[in-house]
């Protein structure tokens, strides 16, 4: 029974992401990457930059453009997060996260960090693989980190992560696509 439901929800995700990735060929590129970054941020698990580097590399001028959607996307994701931490951690935050896989020790590790550092925590996982975003954005509003300190560092983490990639990609982008084409078109099963 578990297990269906399971690939029900991923049946989901992936048409949830097949819409996106329409959405954003039919010209709403800059919209369908906040909506990612938004729902990554809150809820659905996943790369905040699922959109943003195929995006991007697809339109390389165009990357700081969408990065600037999916900074603000993925700080919207993260303070409805942190909304749900602090008003509903017991009843919705935990059960969703053990759903999406978070267990009680990746939830005790990152919730001691977050008491001991706060806002600093934010600031670092906002742009570091040093946990998930939206489980220190859930704690923090478990813990009451203070908004007017969390919503600053997770603006400045996700806005150096994600403007970083835009950066990367905006001046680099064009080569990595001729990389990857070349290497496409000199694979034996090419063609």
């Amino acid at each position: 029974m578990l297990g269906r439901f399971v690939t029900s929800v991923r049946r989901l995700a992936a048409r949830f992401i097949q819409r996106l990735r329409a959405w954003a060929e039919s010209g709403w590129a800059g919209p369908a990457t906040a909506t990612w970054s938004l729902a990554q941020g809150a809820i659905v698990p996943g790369p905040t930059d699922a959109l943003l580097v195929p995006l991007g590399l697809a339109d390389p001028p165009g990357a700081l453009r969408l990065a600037a959607w999916a900074i603000a996307g993925a700080t919207g994701g993260g303070t409805i997060a942190y909304a749900l931490g602090a008003t509903a951690f017991h009843s919705a935050a935990r059960p969703m996260l053990a759903f999406i896989g978070v267990g009680e020790a990746e939830l005790d590790a990152v919730g001691s960090l977050v008491q001991k550092y706060g806002w600093l925590m934010v600031f670092g996982g906002a742009f570091l693989p040093i946990a998930s975003t939206k489980v220190i954005c859930i704690l923090s509003g478990a813990f009451a980190v203070p908004f007017h300190l969390f919503l600053p560092a997770l603006a400045a983490g996700r806005t150096i992560r994600l403007g970083g990639m835009g950066l990367l990609i905006r001046f680099a982008g064009a080569r990595v696509t001729a990389w990857l084409n070349r290497r496409r078109s000199a694979s034996p099963s090419a063609g």
